[in-house]
């Protein structure tokens, strides 16, 4: 599976991304032969507000600011806003 550009830590063990299609949530890990770290898409959600109620409501403590997340991810919603468009383009012109 491929991972996306940009993964948002959540706090030592978790971590958060989206696509157009959905809100991912990771579970961080450590490889025990290479000892590099990896992540394991383990939640999907259709919006950011799902995916955060969903570690709410699982007891997931959120390190980062409320604040920080909400910039991070309004980064990653144009950066996703300005491939779709490319793609648009690609087809429409």
């Amino acid at each position: 599976m491929k991972l996306p550009k940009e993964i948002i830590d959540i706090n030592e063990d978790w971590g958060i991304s989206s696509d157009s299609s959905c809100v991912t949530i990771y579970k961080k890990s450590i490889h025990k032969g290479t000892g590099k770290l990896y992540y394991s898409a383990t939640w999907h959600y259709n919006d950011f507000v799902q995916a955060l109620q969903g570690l709410v409501d699982r007891g997931i403590y959120v390190e980062h600011s409320f604040e920080n997340m909400v910039d991070q991810i309004k980064k990653l919603r144009e950066e996703i806003k300005v491939l779709f468009d490319k793609v648009k383009g690609g087809i429409n012109g």
